[in-house]
Order: C-alpha cells, then sequence, then structure tokens
C-alpha cells in the first residue's frame, strides 16, 4: 500500500502571473453544438447556455497568442463574439495562417 505526503506548493509557483500567461479577459462565444464534449469539459467555468444553433458561453481566460491558437483548434465550430478587440485579434490570427497557404 503507497502513502503520499501531501506538500504545500510554494506561493510563487501558484500565483498566477498575467505577465507569463496575460491578462485575464472576458469573453463571450459560441460554439456548435457537434462540440458538446468540449464545451463541457472545457468551459465548466464559464456560464453555458444550450440553445438550438449553439453553444453560448461566458469565460474568462488569459488573453495570449495560445488563446488563438486554442480557439483556432475548434476549427469553424467556434466564433468569437467579444469583446470586438479579441474578435479583431483572433481575425488577424487566421489571416497570418492563411497567407503561408497563398
Amino acid at each position: 500500500e503507497e502513502h503520499f505526503v501531501k506538500r504545500e506548493v510554494p506561493v510563487e509557483k501558484k500565483d498566477y502571473q498575467p505577465e507569463l500567461h496575460g491578462e485575464p479577459v472576458a469573453l463571450s462565444l459560441w460554439v456548435d453544438l457537434s462540440m458538446a464534449f468540449r464545451v463541457y469539459d472545457e468551459f465548466r467555468k464559464g456560464s453555458i447556455e444550450r440553445r438550438k444553433d449553439g453553444f453560448y458561453i461566458q469565460v474568462e481566460v488569459p488573453k495570449s497568442d495560445w488563446m488563438y491558437a486554442y480557439f483556432f483548434g475548434f476549427g469553424d465550430c467556434l466564433e468569437v463574439l467579444g469583446p470586438e478587440d479579441v474578435r479583431h485579434g483572433f481575425f488577424r490570427y487566421l489571416k497570418h495562417i492563411a497567407k503561408k497557404y497563398k
């Protein structure tokens, strides 16, 4: 039988560091119903409303390049509804990727 001793994580290791991860931003997203498994797993800390045309999600995430790459993983099954600067940032991210395929 194994026993484990609980150890405390040093404060500097568990505190959120915006300079490394990005400032938190409140987002409004639309996600297609076919992504239900991801919505319930990955946005459980947010507010999820299921409608006939998809999921409407309110969630706070760190604003960073990682965020855009994460959204890209949903393909055309995700739309950033707001805020407008994040919506435009995602559009710029997609245009940058599309340039590689011209």
